[in-house]
């Protein structure tokens, strides 16, 4: 396994059990069997190791149950179920316990940069997705405030 690939299978661990601030470089080095100067040659430093390690999770999760891709031919309701097995499968599945999920977790928990990229390039366009289905569940004019409360309280079922 190339080094790159270790640190990041090392601090996952690390990361989810002891969060971001409370990790050590060291430890995390330790753990994969490497030198102290890999985490600054691949990564810039901690800051960015945690943010490779966050979204390093979230494919792994992705791979194992990726969002499925909903027909605008079935009914609102079927594409609103399917969205949300997809979730809960992801939350409540076999992987369920695994570091992954618990470091995405602690990041949605206590965000860091890292959830700001989490947000932008992955959750957004399902958020956006839920809402529109929840629109269209409701009738046309639901206030957008009410759109997203809705949206988060599907979202924060978990």
């Amino acid at each position: 396994m190339e080094t790159k690939t270790r640190l990041l299978e090392s601090a996952g661990p690390i990361f989810a059990s002891k969060g971001f601030s409370k990790a050590t470089v060291r430890e995390i080095c330790d753990s994969a069997g490497v030198n102290l100067a890999a985490v600054s040659y691949h990564f810039g430093d901690k800051l960015h190791l945690y943010i490779a390690t966050v979204q390093h999770a979230r494919h792994w999760i992705h791979e194992r149950t990726p969002d499925r891709p909903l027909d605008e031919d079935l009914p609102a309701e079927t594409r609103l179920a399917l969205l949300i097995r997809t979730m809960l499968t992801r939350f409540l599945g076999d992987d369920s316990g695994t570091w992954h999920l618990q470091l995405l977790n602690r990041e949605i928990l206590n965000p860091t940069a890292a959830c700001e990229q989490l947000i932008e390039q992955h959750f957004r366009k399902r958020f956006e997705e839920l809402m529109r289905l929840i629109d269209e569940l409701g009738g046309p004019g639901l206030p957008q405030h009410d759109l997203e409360r809705m949206a988060f309280t599907v979202v924060g079922q978990k």
